[in-house]
């Protein structure tokens, strides 16, 4: 008989998965990485020779779920585990991945330094003098921005300010975190006085 020929490519390397977050996300010094609800979470195998047969993960204490891009829904640390098998068996060793989810608006407010006087019926008196400070807080991805605008005109970036002409102004602020949750602006109604007493 003549011979016959069988060729064959030996495949014992398990196929190499990897985990990406979508927009928006933020990583802080320490490495922690911060998403939303609405971040797409991605999975994408390779396997150099027999294929990826299937890719898979887990979402915490959750059953295996076969890939696709995927959220999380509830605020707070989740725990992703996931990997692939290719075609002859190999399967990865487990990976993991670590985020947490942040779903909750920055909280600012302002404060007006002295000269300043609450009148009887509610209304704010400040002189152009009083300077106005805003601090932000954010539990989880912390501030990437807070800003103010006065009688409606354009958003500036928070700086200590003043409001220098005389009569009502209203002052809306908010602040950003660095997953983009944003608060919903809040306003201080103001008089501004500038003018002395004249006593006859």
């Amino acid at each position: 008989e003549e011979f016959h020929r069988l060729t064959i490519s030996l495949d014992a390397t398990p196929p190499v998965t990897s985990l990406s977050p979508g927009l928006p996300n933020y990583s802080d010094a320490a490495g922690t990485t911060y998403i939303t609800s609405a971040t797409l979470l991605t999975l994408t195998a390779f396997d150099a020779l027999s294929g990826v047969s299937a890719t898979e993960y887990k979402s915490d204490a959750a059953a295996w779920t076969p890939s696709a891009p995927f959220t999380l829904s509830s605020e707070g640390n989740h725990t992703i585990f996931y990997h692939s098998k290719d075609n002859v068996g190999n399967q990865e060793t487990d990976k993991s991945f670590v985020a947490v989810v942040d779903n909750t608006a920055p909280v600012t407010i302002i404060t007006a330094s002295d000269p300043k006087y609450s009148a009887a019926d509610g209304q704010l008196y400040l002189s152009a003098a009083t300077v106005f400070t805003l601090s932000a807080a954010d539990a989880l991805s912390g501030i990437a921005a807070t800003e103010y605008r006065i009688d409606g005109g354009s958003w500036t970036s928070y700086a200590p300010f003043t409001v220098a002409a005389e009569g009502t102004h209203n002052i809306d602020y908010r602040s950003r975190d660095n997953v983009t949750n944003q608060e919903a602006f809040k306003t201080l109604t103001l008089i501004v006085d500038a003018t002395a007493p004249l006593t006859p």
